[in-house]
């Protein structure tokens, strides 16, 4: 009787996680075929980057302290850790990640449900991340993205249930995972501010606010206290108190290099960035951190006093081509398909973007607001330009740079398609 019961309660959120883990492993197995074992560790740069940091953690690598810096502690202690139980195959770490990423997608539902009580709304939004391409990608990558948008989405559904049941433990995990979720990416540094303008929002009892505003100040330090402690390590250890150094250089690598090639075009775009970008390690011997992020700081600073003009016509650039890019990581995982894929592509692609996401999210916004779901609305939008903001300093990453907005974007999506169809009904009805 628990069962059926348990099934009649949670059959929708049962069925996403099925799709998606189902989905992400015929993936696996596609993939399988096609890239062997130490390709997986090498798909990406940033690939690279976590298995070296993994190695150093676990004494195999003498240069891992200047990748350490740059990328954060987070994703590769979870790689040293199934390095040191399974040895370095990448089979337990993918399947795990399916995992998370199949349990992201149901956070997605239950965030929705908590956000605008409709079930049409929340199962159309798990869905959509159950089957996003990109999605299905990444958790079949060694890279930090599915991770963080795991530990994202339990942060974000802890703070709605929190503020549902002003409970001390749920802020308390809220801190706790977006503390971690900065150790694994340090986008998500300030993220706890959005929360922190979210509970205005989304809290309008006067007395409520007052009764959670202890929990709230718990959170916030939490989630700030452990990136803290690991920027402080940074600082002793090299005299930058930061989490990871990879937003700095990007700002040298990819927007000032952007910046000067708009300024001049001489040379082709990657010539900028190539002649911008610096290595952390020159035959063999890494390259101190300080001074990776000294020069970073000084050439940035530099440039964009220099155009600010074209500083700002960059950056909004920037986050367009983000928000609009397709899966670059699809093909490499996929040679077989790789021309087939392009061409699906071409498919509603314009001037080499795709922005019937963007198109989407836009009216699934319009409608949300039209429909009186303020307050989840603009909880959304708070979070859509939060990582579309910090998107602005890179490019050529893909669409996995603006991955974690999928919070928003997919249950958008599904505001669209739950409105749509109670106009739908009403007509009927009529």
């Amino acid at each position: 009787m628990q069962i059926k019961s348990l099934w009649t309660e949670y059959r929708y959120e049962t069925a996403i996680f099925i799709i998606a883990l189902a989905l992400r492993f015929i993936f696996l197995g596609m993939m399988s075929s096609q890239m062997i074992d130490s390709a997986l560790f090498s798909a990406m740069a940033d690939s690279k980057t976590y298995t070296t940091v993994a190695d150093y953690f676990l004494g195999n690598s003498a240069v891992g302290e200047t990748y350490l810096v740059l990328a954060g502690p987070g994703y590769g202690a979870f790689l040293a850790l199934f390095f040191a139980l399974f040895g370095k195959s990448p089979w337990p770490i993918l399947t795990v990640q399916i995992i998370l990423s199949g349990l992201a997608a149901v956070l997605v539902c239950r965030i929705g449900m908590k956000l605008f009580r409709n079930r049409v709304i929340c199962v159309t939004a798990g869905l959509v991340a159950a089957v996003s391409m990109t999605s299905i990608s990444l958790a079949n990558a060694i890279l930090s993205d599915t991770l963080y948008f795991f530990l994202l989405a339990l942060a974000v559904w802890l703070f709605l249930l929190g503020i549902d049941s002003t409970k001390w433990r749920c802020f308390i995990g809220t801190g706790v995972m977006l503390g971690l979720a900065t150790l694994v990416r340090s986008v998500g540094l300030l993220f706890p501010v959005v929360l922190i303008i979210a509970y205005f929002i989304l809290v309008s009892d006067t007395a409520k606010r007052k009764a959670m505003s202890r929990m709230l100040i718990v959170m916030l330090s939490v989630s700030f206290v452990i990136p803290g402690a690991w920027a402080f390590r940074n600082y002793v250890k090299h005299d930058i108190f930061t989490v990871a150094d990879s937003g700095t250089l990007a700002a040298k690598s990819y927007l000032a290099a952007r910046i000067l090639y708009e300024h001049d075009k001489s040379k082709a775009l990657v010539t900028y960035r190539n002649e911008m970008y610096k290595p952390l390690e020159v035959d063999g011997i890494p390259v101190d951190p300080k001074e990776l992020h000294d020069d970073a700081v000084t050439v940035s600073r530099k440039v964009f006093a220099e155009y600010p003009e074209l500083f700002v016509k960059v950056y909004l650039k920037n986050i367009y081509e983000n928000i609009t890019m397709q899966n670059t990581l699809f093909p490499i995982q996929m040679a077989k398909y790789r021309e087939a894929y392009s061409t699906w592509t071409e498919y509603g692609t314009w001037d080499g973007k795709q922005p019937l996401i963007l198109i989407l999210t836009l009216i699934g916004f319009g409608l949300l607001f039209w429909k009186g779901q303020t307050r989840g609305a603009v909880f959304l939008l708070l979070i859509y330009l939060y990582f579309a903001a910090l998107s602005g300093v890179t490019f050529w990453q893909g669409s996995r740079v603006f991955h974690p907005a999928m919070l928003s974007w997919a249950l958008c999506c599904g505001g669209m398609v739950g409105i749509a169809s109670w106009i739908i009904r009403n007509k009927r009805g009529k």
